[in-house]
């Protein structure tokens, strides 16, 4: 009877080490990444997947607290602060709403709860810590688009 007693106890030391560790596994959500300053914000942001739209989706986040962006067919802009552990604080003005096969980034980044970066990478997080989308800098300083007009038409 003693032995058996020691075996449960033994084999909740095993999970609890097991589940400990499992809280540390690579994107495990926010608390394993790094909370981004202001600064670290600022910049361009896409998905830098290609989509059938007019222009790629993008964020432009700006230093002094605004932020305009685009899902590809439709601009909106806002205000953004970030606080010390990754919390974010974004407002959205209108937005047309022109069905769009691309990415919705305004509404997203108007709608998460946290940031954090992973390699260089921005991820959003909702309020329960589910990443929404990750996204990677561009090096471009205007509104890049998906299908060029050659005839600049």
């Amino acid at each position: 009877m003693r032995w058996v007693a020691a075996g449960r106890a033994g084999g909740v030391l095993v999970l609890a080490a097991v589940l400990g560790l499992t809280g540390c596994a690579e994107g495990s959500g926010v608390d394993a990444m790094t909370a981004p300053s202001p600064e670290d914000l600022v910049g361009r942001w896409v998905t830098g997947v290609a989509y059938d739209a007019p222009d790629v989706p993008f964020l432009l986040i700006a230093e002094d607290g605004t932020w305009t962006g685009s899902d590809g067919c439709n601009g909106a802009q806002g205000e953004w602060s970030i606080d010390q552990e990754g919390a974010l604080t974004v407002s959205a003005g209108p937005s047309t709403l022109i069905a769009c096969d691309g990415v919705a980034l305004p509404m997203i980044f108007s709608e998460a709860a946290m940031a954090s970066l992973d390699g260089g990478r921005l991820r959003l997080f909702d309020d329960e810590g589910a990443t929404v989308v990750k996204l990677a800098r561009s090096t471009s300083d205007e509104a890049p688009s998906a299908s060029p007009d050659p005839a600049g038409e």
